[in-house]
């Protein structure tokens, strides 16, 4: 009876709080936006891209594995590292029910700060391990594959996390982290080890040989168009080169999607989407 009601009200609590402060601001902190609303602009942008689209649902699924394993396994170490418990959206002084929600994430995960390693390596794992056709790839993968890239990898991503958290935090300070280089540390090894076995070798030959073409192809095209040592661009190809460095981030080259991730960055702060803007557009006519 009431235990039941109080149970699921429990649950929905859990889910609801899960899905805005660590899901939706952990896609947002990949661009350092500490906002619900950054992360569900941005996995909206990302549905404009055909191929990008197919990488929110692994992004998903890493961080619900690597933040359930870092709660069961590591909720001390979690807790730690802010001893004051994020009373996000949730009364500190309400309902024994939400005192217990709210114990459950510390400061940092309750801000997505264990999410955007984990949403990065989904996405990069599953970009790079799909073949040209991503949509009709994702159910193609075996029962073994599967259990590496949606189990395996992402626990491996936490714990490098919370080791290198560690590490900068006694070499630097308690507030450093160390931001995107778990994601990156990550997907070096997944790409060593895919590079090693025979099983992924083709396709990491040939994703690695789309890259190539598409470079020489680019290469050819900037050779043709260049006048003395400067590249002529138009104010339309500078426009969107410009706006398309957002999306790059998530593996998105769609202008409509690097555009709602402005738009994301710019909900939780102006002054940092203007700074990226500027950033991208300086490193076009650097």
């Amino acid at each position: 009876g009431m235990d039941t009601v109080m149970g699921m009200g429990m649950g929905i609590k859990f889910i609801s709080h899960f899905i805005l402060h660590v899901l939706l601001r952990g896609i947002g902190q990949v661009v350092f936006a500490d906002n619900p609303w950054s992360g569900l602009l941005i996995i909206i942008g990302l549905l404009f891209d055909s191929n990008a689209r197919h990488t929110i649902l692994p992004g998903i699924i890493c961080v619900i594995i690597s933040n359930l394993f870092g709660f069961f396994l590591f909720s001390d170490q979690l807790s730690s590292d802010n001893n004051n418990i994020s009373n996000s959206n949730i009364n500190i002084n309400g309902s024994r029910s939400e005192r217990s929600i709210n114990s459950i994430f510390s400061s940092r995960a309750s801000h997505g700060l264990y999410a955007f390693n984990p949403f990065l390596v989904g996405q990069s794992i599953f970009f790079f391990r799909s073949n040209k056709n991503i949509s009709n790839n994702f159910y193609t993968h075996t029962s073994h594959e599967l259990i590496y890239m949606f189990l395996f990898i992402p626990i491996l991503t936490l714990i490098i996390q919370l080791i290198l958290n560690h590490i900068t935090n006694r070499l630097i300070s308690n507030e450093c982290t160390s931001l995107t280089l778990p994601f990156n540390v990550v997907l070096l090894l997944t790409i060593y080890q895919s590079y090693s076995t025979v099983a992924y070798t083709s396709t990491y030959e040939q994703s690695i040989g789309n890259i190539a073409s598409a470079s020489a192809s680019a290469s050819a095209s900037v050779t043709a168009n260049e006048a003395g040592s400067l590249i002529t661009l138009s104010l339309n190809e500078l426009v969107t080169g410009t706006f398309k460095g957002f999306g790059q981030i998530f593996f998105s080259s769609n202008f409509y999607s690097s555009v709602l991730i402005f738009i994301g960055i710019s909900v939780y702060s102006r002054l940092s989407a203007m700074m990226g803007l500027f950033g991208s557009f300086w490193s076009i006519i650097w």
